[in-house]
């Protein structure tokens, strides 16, 4: 990474720096918190080749891991990579084996999405360039791929590389006993929903079971409980979907090659017009999985039609409901997994009050595909937020949180207890007090409140700003009764003293 760091983005090696003894030092570069999520996304989202880890040094024990990532395990980074920008692809990961077997060419893959909480696997005959095996790496949309290690050497094992390259996934190699599925029934019983039984003809091949077993060991979906019974396991259907390789892909431009100026430049920069997060990576799996069943084309036409009919639905579900949307399954596991702050539960607050607008819009709409609307959408927005779910949800969030401080503040109702009333109380007096000095300042200084001297707020605490124009004529008061902090291009900074 230090390397990668000043060459891609310093363009000179002035800014590496040592530390350490001289005989064990190591190369460092400094990069601030922006800079940092950039070489983030450089090198995990725009590229398949690395693996970035982060160390802490502990006393007396030296460096130890405390952070990993890689393109198909985004989630020890995923705060820093979708901070300010929205997560369009899902990171899929997928664990791959050919043997040969009768002269034949054995393929078995697996695969774990967790935006879609499914786990798929099939096992299939391939030719000697693994078409197949393309077809389907493309169709899952698989970022990282874990092989064998010990294949890496035969022919097989490097074509598959090669077409893992051409997909741009990440090969990842793994020790034969990694791909043992002793304990594979056990795991899979605490990670799928229902009984293991219901999922046996998926899992009656030994291949299958072993790229299962490698794919469960290298997600790590078994360490976080809040997993367990939340999966489906499916039989990965190849004639589902037509078959595209990676080279159909790029001539099509079906999506943005890094050497695009922008989006404009490709079939899905042209489609994306969708309001959420949720629906752009939608339409990204969806254009990598061209569906050959023609009810089920015929379907999704009859939808498309009945929003282009209905101008008035259109605008109301694009324009009103759904653009308030946050990025909702980023949220969920984000809950799941513990890491949520009291913002983001009220983001989910805000996207529950929309559900039951929506369902109205839907239910307004009388055209000819109105039954498939409320089959695919309404009767399902209906069982979410009846009282039993996402009703006690909102309630709870009514009752504790103060609705009344958002998006300024985001803090736990005062009458929600007694501790809390008192803390409120004190802070409200702090603030009156804080008030109190900024009229002090405002009338020492003869300048209005607000308007021309404003009391604002930061890391630095509570501080005064006015403008540069303002400031030359109070400089003399500034000096002699205020601390000043700073004077920038937007105002000088400073407080009473």
């Amino acid at each position: 990474m230090v390397a990668f760091a000043f060459r891609e983005f310093y363009k000179t090696t002035t800014v590496v720096k040592y530390v350490g003894n001289e005989k064990d030092a190591i190369a460092v570069v400094a990069l601030n918190r922006s800079l940092f999520t950039t070489v983030l996304r450089e090198l995990l989202l725009e590229g398949n080749e690395h693996v970035v880890e982060v160390y802490d040094e502990v006393v007396r024990m030296g460096w130890r891991l405390s952070r990993s990532a890689s393109p198909g395990r985004l989630t020890a980074f995923e705060d820093e990579l979708y901070r300010s920008n929205e997560m369009v692809d899902i990171p899929v990961v997928m664990a791959a084996r050919v043997v040969v077997r009768d002269s034949q060419l054995i393929v078995s893959l697996a695969y774990a999405n967790t935006s879609t909480r499914q786990v798929g696997a099939c096992e299939f005959v391939d030719d000697d360039q693994f078409c197949s095996l393309e077809a389907a790496v493309v169709q899952i949309g698989a970022k990282e791929c874990v092989v064998p290690k010990e294949a890496a050497s035969t022919p097989e094992g490097r074509k598959l590389r090669d077409v893992l390259a051409r997909c741009g996934a990440l090969a990842t190699d793994w020790k034969p006993s990694d791909f043992s599925p002793k304990d594979l029934e056990t795991d899979l019983g605490r990670l799928l929903k229902s009984n293991i039984e219901h999922y046996r003809v998926v899992i009656e091949q030994e291949g299958t079971k072993a790229v299962l077993a490698a794919l469960l060991k290298f997600t790590e979906l078994l360490v976080d409980q809040s997993n367990y019974g939340k999966f489906a396991l499916v039989k990965h259907d190849m004639g589902r979907y037509m078959r595209l390789d990676s080279s159909a892909l790029r001539a099509l431009n079906t999506f943005k090659h890094r050497t695009d100026a922008n989006d404009s430049f490709c079939l899905f920069g042209q489609l994306n017009k969708c309001r959420t997060p949720m629906g752009k990576r939608l339409l990204h799996r969806w254009l990598k999985q061209p569906l050959l069943d023609l009810a089920e084309i015929n379907r999704r036409h009859d939808i498309v039609e009945a929003m282009v009919d209905d101008a008035v639905l259109r605008d109301r579900l694009r324009g009103a409901h759904l653009r308030v949307l946050p990025d909702i399954e980023r949220l969920t596991r984000k809950l799941e997994r513990g890491k949520c702050t009291l913002q983001d539960l009220c983001r989910l607050y805000q996207a529950s009050a929309q559900l039951p607008l929506i369902a109205e819009a839907l239910e307004q709409y009388e055209g000819p595909h109105a039954a498939l609307l409320k089959e695919l959408y309404g009767d399902a927005l209906a069982a979410a937020h009846d009282d039993e779910h996402l009703g006690k949800f909102e309630a709870l969030l009514e009752a504790s949180v103060d609705l009344d401080k958002i998006p300024d503040e985001y803090t736990i109702c005062a009458t929600y207890d007694p501790e809390l009333g008192e803390l409120q109380q004190e802070k409200d007096k702090v603030a009156a007090s804080i008030q109190q000095v900024h009229e002090d300042a405002a009338a020492e200084l003869k300048l209005q409140v607000e308007k021309v001297l404003k009391l604002e707020r930061s890391h630095l605490g509570y501080f005064f700003r006015i403008s540069k124009k303002e400031e030359t004529s109070v400089r003399a008061k500034l000096a002699s009764r205020f601390q000043v902090i700073e004077a920038r291009k937007d105002g000088t900074k400073f407080t009473s003293k």
